[in-house]
């Protein structure tokens, strides 16, 4: 980095020391008192702060992403379940069943290869270039009339003009509330689940919640009792 005299102070001043060498103490003073100004552009330093802070963004969303991924593939008995499926499937006849290394290694292979399909939403995500700071401070000016647009249409259908939602918006109350894409739950729900999200409006969290508790009770009935007596004996 190149640094130069402030022209407005320290030019001047060290004229006056040219001018005046034997004046020890005031040049002494100015000496100590001088600043500096450097001439690299602002906006340079800027943009390149801009881009560590998005490779940083990048390279933690990537961790992240990972860490739930091979959460998700050891923990999720489904997934395993698939595994297991898919490797009977792809064993060749001339490889035993009962052969443990290599069903082992097919299982592997299959994990591995079945992991890329994963879709992990919200904070664990995989990293997408839109998503980075410096793409959207550059997409700022056409981000920001979009945002108004969309919001003043939307009040206007449904403060105005009481219109219901239609699925689209529906879907899209619910990836909001559920911080994940609507294809992603394919993971938790059936299709008749996932119509019944709709149906009982659990794009309000109240509703969302009352969903999940009904189907916690049918699906872990015994644990769900379990539940609502330590609920009764901590009310």
């Amino acid at each position: 980095m190149v640094f130069d005299l402030n022209p407005a102070t320290s030019n001047f001043k060290y004229q006056d020391y040219l001018d005046h060498p034997s004046e020890h103490m005031m040049n002494q003073y100015n000496f100590y008192t001088a600043t500096y100004s450097p001439k690299s552009d602002w906006r340079s330093v800027v943009l390149a702060v801009l881009f560590v802070i998005s490779a940083l963004q990048w390279v933690l969303q990537t961790l992240m992403h990972k860490q739930a991924v091979d959460s998700f593939v050891k923990n999720d008995p489904k997934f395993q379940k698939e595994v297991k499926r898919v490797a009977r499937e792809r064993m060749p006849a001339s490889i035993k069943k009962n052969n443990k290394s290599q069903v082992g290694a097919m299982e592997k292979f299959v994990a591995v290869e079945l992991a890329t399909s994963i879709d992990i939403q919200g904070g664990y995500k995989k990293p997408e270039l839109h998503d980075l700071l410096v793409i959207k401070l550059v997409k700022l000016p056409v981000t920001i009339p979009r945002l108004l647009y969309f919001n003043i249409l939307w009040w206007y259908k449904h403060s105005i003009l009481e219109q219901p939602y239609s699925l689209e918006e529906k879907i899209l109350l619910m990836e909001q509330t559920m911080g994940r894409s609507w294809e992603s739950l394919d993971q938790d729900f059936n299709e008749s689940e996932k119509q019944e999200l709709l149906d009982k409006e659990c794009w309000i969290r109240d509703n969302f919640k009352s969903f999940e508790e009904l189907q916690f009770k049918k699906k872990y009935p015994e644990r769900y009792k379990q539940y609502l007596r330590y609920k009764r004996k901590n009310l």
